[in-house]
């Protein structure tokens, strides 16, 4: 999964939480630091296969992003 840091928030870092549910229950989470001037980030759960993703959130310092699967 891809983060995108806001063009506003370009220039200060910042920590980002991805936290995804599978339809099982299990979570698996990782943190991210978002140095200033970096433009993306992609978190990686190899082991995770994507038909098992119940639902995904993205929170940053400047908000949160919240995805459901079917």
């Amino acid at each position: 999964m891809w983060y995108f840091h806001e063009p506003a928030n370009l220039s200060k870092p910042d920590q980002v939480t991805a936290v995804v549910r599978m339809k099982d229950g299990t979570v698996a989470s990782q943190i991210a630091q978002i140095d200033a001037g970096q433009q993306v980030h992609r978190f990686g759960f190899p082991g995770i296969d994507k038909s098992a993703v119940q639902e995904v959130l993205l929170s940053s310092g400047s908000g949160q992003c919240f995805v459901t699967g079917p």
